[in-house]
């Protein structure tokens, strides 16, 4: 198995795997029956893994710092981010689509107690969703206390309805 590239040897580990009672889960009958061209698929896939290296593709160095430089701040404004994506070359569509990313994951109180506490007159943000959502800001108001030691790094999710579901909700929770 040493001289076996590793991508042929986890394939071969995978034809060969069974379920916990022991039953087979690749039976090659079955799959010769139900699906003839299942062999070439496999076998297409292995190939253009081993003749493409599945490295990242987008540089040729990384840069943590570098990455990190453009990233907006939590409390920005709309503007700002909007001008954030003009400077890497991406518009509002880019923005909508990259910020859907949000419909899954969480943020640390940190990063935005201090919207959730402000009074409503001191608000910096014209259209604050923590201003518009009281049952939003209730629950992180509960989950992210100010007179809590240690709550900075709790964290909140960002789509309290479906907080482990890639869906629409985040945008429908900034709509409403």
């Amino acid at each position: 198995m040493e001289s076996m590239p590793l991508t042929l040897f986890l394939m071969a580990i995978l034809l060969n795997a069974t379920t916990l009672s022991g039953v087979k889960l690749l039976v090659h009958d079955y799959y010769e029956e139900k699906c003839p061209i299942a062999e070439d698929i496999v076998r297409h896939n292995v190939e253009v893994a081993l003749l493409n290296n599945p490295r990242r593709k987008d540089s040729l160095e990384s840069s943590f710092s570098g990455a990190n430089l453009f990233i907006p701040a939590p409390n920005s404004s709309l503007e700002v981010v909007i001008d954030n994506f003009k400077q890497q070359g991406l518009d509002i569509e880019d923005l909508v689509t990259l910020s859907g990313n949000h419909t899954i994951g969480r943020a640390r109180c940190l990063n935005f107690r201090q919207r959730i506490y402000e009074a409503e007159d001191e608000y910096h943000h014209v259209n604050d969703r923590y201003k518009r959502y009281t049952t939003f800001r209730r629950i992180l108001r509960f989950i992210c206390p100010v007179e809590v030691e240690g709550r900075d790094n709790k964290f909140a999710p960002l789509d309290l309805q479906t907080p482990k579901r890639f869906d629409n909700q985040y945008f429908i929770n900034i709509l409403l």
